[in-house]
């Protein structure tokens, strides 16, 4: 390690190395504590190529020069003088060194080994992560360009966009000269809500999406741009702030005009002047109007392996036999554009163009990785729409040195969506400890795909093409068994479910269906959880709740185990209802007991479920048919199921017999209530709803204006006329469950066409 001396040397060092400019004053400090001293002579190889290193070195006197061999011959990259660094890929991955780095003049280096570096920043995975961002980038390839193709090429660009139909060819030749042509990868921002405006865009190639956020940095509109679309054409007229973010989703060729070069050569035009500006009025006036309409891009899809043995190829062929009953779908790989191009020497543009080419004959690309050709994998990794992460199940680590290299410098919410797939080929095999795998990586969904059917090819495929199902199951107690035969009947009618959450009854029902069950299984296993066991019998002394939970809690955890919601086969969510802060809360990682713990908790029946500070009971309360959430997770159609409650109010009448005349609200005493039960002239008495029964009415009538907005958020809304039963009746398990099945089979071929599946 170094002196204190040293110490603050090599702190000054840190702090001028831009690999280390994200990482907090404090991290420095601890960081410059785990370095140590190293003299260097001259001639000296610090590192060789392809040896295995796991050490960063800081340059704080002497130089290096870095060599790179391949073929035989070695051939010098540059040179590293002090106050620079190399090596630091080696903190982070196993990958070997991919340069030679030789002593020029003797000097002083700091090193940190891996160990050290993770020991430094073990509390701190933000700092991490940031780390690894700025590591990917200082690898990319890819960056925002400004560039000119041949004059002819953007004239014709230019004629064909419908902004300047009309105007002349001697105009544009004028016009030609001054325009910039950019280059911008997907992910990259093309300007931001409120910056300076100093001309438009012109879209040749690419797609891209705007926000427009309010005052509050709500997103009040959205949408898309593609070929041939005007961006920022405002501009040139009133010199107004941009009034949106666009990002590139796909990347995409760009021609810009300035305000300035407009200006100039259409002033000389008075007509041409003229008609573009009520062009651009009327453009204007239909987006105050909402008349504007935008054209979202075709699905491109890129494959990315994290371990190398896997068959991207056996992936792809059987992704596009799923992909080609909704349309055209192609695999491309590399050795396409070898084909392509004769002399095999090509550049971003010619991968950009064969694509673009591509994209206007099929609705969907499968692109395939080369890692072994890193301008051709990073190109499509930044044109394109969703990347599949793919991942042999139960074998995942770390990240790979490829998955840090291409993947590990996206920040950006408007970047290609990221799907880790985790794949099964033996079917005793389950999902397990997912959460290690989401946790060190950046995704927005986990799917996990047994490739010994076509099922998860199937539903990967209604996600892709805007067709995926989302099963909302409301809450309702006993009644909820319903929710059972409901399934059961959907699956012998092949109506797929690819989503699944629910509330309260309906978080258990769903949660069973995520784990694989099939409709047998799903019987025997509710039959046991909620019928045979009586788990709602444990009464304590009511300071807190009338039941004490703690049976209740015991059979959750013995059905579900130690399975996180991440392990379920569909992506899951139970909804609950915040205490602490008033609001309503979506689960959709973590344990699965806990979630179905919180989202049952009846207030006054069950103890509140306390976590993190947090006192969570029943989602009905706020939330009982969570279609709108639903809807928010991403399925594209929503079935959302509600138990009928009527039949709950039907005994209501007889509190006319049990309360004292001319005294409404006030029972009589404890001997005479008692006494009325037994030999009262009205036996209807018996019949009383007790405690538990009104308080769980109590909880489903809250989210009476959820359900509302679940009628409109749903594409199918069910209610299962479960009337005739109060929400205890857990010894009517068949007829219930009966009740759902028949109402399903019913309805059936009506869902099918709604849904867009043949009937």
């Amino acid at each position: 390690m170094v002196s204190r001396l040293n110490s603050q040397t090599l702190q000054q060092i840190i702090a001028g190395t831009d690999l280390f400019l994200n990482l907090s004053q404090g991290t420095k400090e601890h960081l410059a504590q785990s370095f140590s001293k190293v003299n260097v002579a001259r001639n000296k190889a610090v590192v060789r190529q392809g040896e295995q290193g796991d050490t960063l070195y800081l340059v704080a006197t002497g130089s290096f020069s870095v060599y790179l061999t391949t073929g035989g011959k070695q051939q010098k990259l540059g040179e590293i003088k002090a106050g620079s660094c190399f090596g630091e890929g080696a903190l982070i991955t196993d990958e070997p060194r991919n340069a030679t780095v030789v002593c020029d003049q003797p000097g002083t280096v700091y090193r940190i080994g891996r160990k050290e570096f993770n020991r430094a920043l073990k509390d701190r995975p933000e700092e991490l992560s940031a780390f690894v961002r700025l590591i990917s980038r200082r690898s990319r390839a890819l960056h925002r360009s400004v560039f000119r193709p041949e004059p002819r090429r953007i004239k014709e660009l230019i004629s064909s966009v419908p902004l300047f139909n009309g105007v002349g060819a001697k105009l544009i030749s004028e016009l030609e000269p001054q325009m910039e042509w950019i280059f911008l990868p997907g992910g990259e921002t093309l300007m931001k809500q409120g910056d300076k405006a100093d001309g438009m865009y012109v879209v040749v190639n690419g797609s891209l999406v705007y926000e427009v956020k309010n005052h509050q940095n709500r997103i009040v509109s959205t949408g898309y741009f593609s070929k041939g679309d005007i961006i920022g054409e405002i501009a040139l007229l009133t010199g107004e702030p941009r009034t949106a973010t666009v990002v590139a989703t796909l990347s995409c060729e760009i021609v810009k005009i300035s305000t300035s070069a407009f200006e100039s050569v259409f002033s000389k035009h008075p007509p041409s002047m003229l008609a573009i500006t009520k062009l651009i009025v009327d453009r204007l006036t239909d987006d105050r109007m909402g008349k504007r309409t935008t054209r979202q891009a075709r699905n491109i899809i890129t494959l990315f392996p994290l371990q190398k043995d896997i068959s991207v190829r056996s992936f792809a062929d059987r992704l596009a036999q799923a992909l080609k009953k909704f349309g055209r779908t192609s695999i491309v790989e590399s050795r396409y554009l070898k084909k392509q191009i004769r002399n095999n020497e090509y550049a971003v543009a010619d991968i950009l163009e064969s694509l673009y080419t591509l994209q206007d004959s099929h609705e969907f690309l499968i692109l395939c990785p080369d890692f072994d050709n890193k301008l051709w994998t990073e190109t499509i990794l930044h044109h394109t729409n969703r990347i599949l992460m793919l991942c042999e199940a139960n074998k995942g680590g770390g990240l790979s040195p490829e998955e840090i290299r291409y993947l590990g410098d996206n920040e950006d919410s408007y970047g290609a969506i990221r799907e880790l797939v985790l794949l099964y080929s033996d079917p005793n095999e389950k999902p397990k400890d997912t959460a290690s795998l989401t946790r060190i990586r950046k995704t927005d969904v986990v799917r996990h795909i047994r490739t010994y059917n076509n099922h998860g090819f199937e539903s990967l495929a209604r996600f892709i093409t805007g067709r995926s199902i989302g099963l909302a199951l409301g809450g309702g107690g006993a009644k909820g068994l319903a929710h059972i035969g409901l399934m059961k009947a959907m699956q012998e009618e092949n109506i797929p479910i690819d989503m699944i959450g629910g509330t309260s009854a309906g978080a258990l029902m769903a949660s069973i269906y995520a784990m694989g069950n099939d409709a047998p299984s799903m019987e025997r296993i509710s039959k046991a959880l909620m019928s045979d066991k009586k788990t709602l019998n444990d009464y304590t002394v009511p300071i807190v709740s009338l039941i004490r939970g703690k049976k209740f809690n015991t059979v959750i955890k013995d059905f579900v185990g130690d399975t996180w919601i991440e392990d379920l086969w569909l992506p899951y969510f139970a909804v609950a209802t915040s205490l602490t802060k008033a609001q309503k809360v979506i689960i959709d990682r973590g344990p699965v007991w806990k979630a179905l713990r919180a989202s049952a908790s009846i207030p006054g029946v069950l103890p509140p479920f306390y976590e993190k500070n947090d006192l969570l009971v029943d989602g009905a309360m706020l939330d009982n048919i969570p279609g709108a959430v639903m809807r928010q997770k991403g399925a594209d159609y929503v079935i959302s199921v509600a138990l009928s409650s009527a039949g709950d109010s039907a005994a209501d009448d007889i509190f006319e017999n049990l309360y004292e005349k001319n005294n409404s609200g006030a029972l009589p005493s404890a001997l005479l209530l008692l006494f009325k039960r037994i030999f009262g002239k009205a036996k209807r008495l018996k019949e009383v709803p007790n405690l538990l029964s009104l308080m769980m009415r109590a909880t489903f009538v809250a989210s009476d204006a959820a359900m509302a907005q679940a009628k409109i958020e749903s594409d199918i809304f069910a209610e299962l006329p479960v009337d005739d039963y109060g929400l205890f009746d857990w010894k009517k398990f068949y007829e219930i469950v009966d009740i759902g099945y028949k109402y399903g089979k019913t309805h059936a071929k009506k869902w099918k066409k709604q849904l867009g599946i043949k009937v």
